[in-house]
């Protein structure tokens, strides 16, 4: 990430509390703070533009090229460990894991509090499920265990943007990485 990007990033005990941390920025962002099982960020990557001459970041309202496709970007990131995994954050878009076992992964995802209807899920870019009426989903399969090996999936949320001059739409991503 850049560090320009980044507008939060908190860490979080086995409750769920907030646990103080230090970040510092040499390059790579870097947090350190003894006691934590789970991390969050907040990356708003701002407004990209597609034109003729592909993607970029920029306005619709501020740029001399054909204008295709514009949206707006915010990523929310959560990091847990295996005494974190079903701690719920309440991120405005959220995977919350219920079990996770050697081939097996259940949960759910909510957008503002929501269950998140018919959301796909990805493993890099490899989509591997989707979420049910529910918001629900059960991912069952190759996947390590997540004490064994780092396990990371993602979901978004595009919306269109009414009486906004910069950008169409918005997307959101989530991104779960569940650390051994």
């Amino acid at each position: 990430y850049q560090r320009s990007s980044i507008e939060t990033v908190s860490a979080f005990d086995a409750q769920g509390q907030p646990v103080k941390l230090e970040e510092s920025f040499a390059g790579r962002l870097t947090v350190l703070c003894p006691g934590a099982v789970a991390f969050t960020s907040k990356a708003d990557y701002g407004t990209w533009i597609k034109t003729i001459r592909g993607w970029k970041l920029g306005s619709k309202t501020d740029s001399g090229d054909r204008v295709l496709k514009s949206a707006w970007h915010i990523q929310y990131t959560k990091l847990v460990k295996p005494a974190g995994l079903k701690l719920n954050l309440k991120q405005p878009l959220e995977i919350v894991i219920n079990q996770a076992a050697p081939n097996l992964l259940e949960g759910q995802v909510f957008y503002n509090g929501q269950p998140a209807i018919e959301r796909p899920l990805y493993q890099g870019h490899d989509r591997i499920g989707k979420t049910d009426f529910q918001g629900k989903f059960s991912i069952i399969g190759e996947l390590p265990s997540p004490i064994q090996a780092q396990i990371v999936i993602s979901t978004d949320v595009e919306e269109e943007l009414q009486n906004r001059p910069h950008a169409d739409r918005k997307i959101t991503t989530a991104t779960l990485t569940l650390a051994p």
